[in-house]
């Protein structure tokens, strides 16, 4: 099982899988610092709260950082 197809009770559009994926795929390549950019009502939140949960799935250290 991906670790976007954890089960939970968020449910990720599409682009928000393959944001996700990319993400995890350019940390499997050594890429340590990312940053997601995209236009506001698109789910960031979202998508940080499970890639959080994936880290925590995997005991790996992340930071979320937000400017309010």
């Amino acid at each position: 099982m991906s670790p976007i197809d954890m089960p939970g009770s968020l449910c990720l559009r599409s682009y928000q899988q393959q944001a996700l994926q990319t993400l995890h795929t350019r940390l499997e390549q050594g890429v340590r610092r990312l940053v997601v950019v995209a236009p506001t009502g698109s789910g960031k939140t979202v998508q940080a709260a499970v890639l959080m949960r994936d880290f925590i799935a995997r005991e790996k250290r992340s930071l979320f950082v937000a400017h309010r």
